[in-house]
């Protein structure tokens, strides 16, 4: 897991595993309206098949601090408001140090 990058292109995230699935992982950290986060998505899925890094399944993940209205994204495309992410920490046991 990692950022890729090319001279003409980056991606955030990179998560794969290898020869089954790889997400690519691209942050906005502001408000997009539906047809902006959809425009993203597509922009990350074109710079992803630049990377040489497509799996046999591939997801395309776009996380925004919130979305106008939210659009019906294709199948593996995935969609991440800020306010979700919130959820999930403030859900999630503290770990314990030992």
């Amino acid at each position: 897991m990692g950022a890729w990058w090319s001279g003409k292109a980056e991606v955030d995230v990179v998560a794969r595993d290898p020869g089954r699935a790889t997400a690519f992982i691209e942050v906005k950290w502001r408000s997009l309206t539906a047809d902006e986060v959809l425009e993203a998505l597509r922009e990350l899925e074109a710079k992803a098949s630049e990377s040489g890094l497509l799996s046999p399944e591939n997801y395309y993940v776009l996380a925004v601090r919130s979305v106008e209205r939210l659009p019906f994204p294709p199948k593996h495309y995935r969609l991440i408001q800020l306010a979700e992410i919130d959820t999930a920490i403030s859900s999630t046991p503290a770990a314990v140090g030992g």
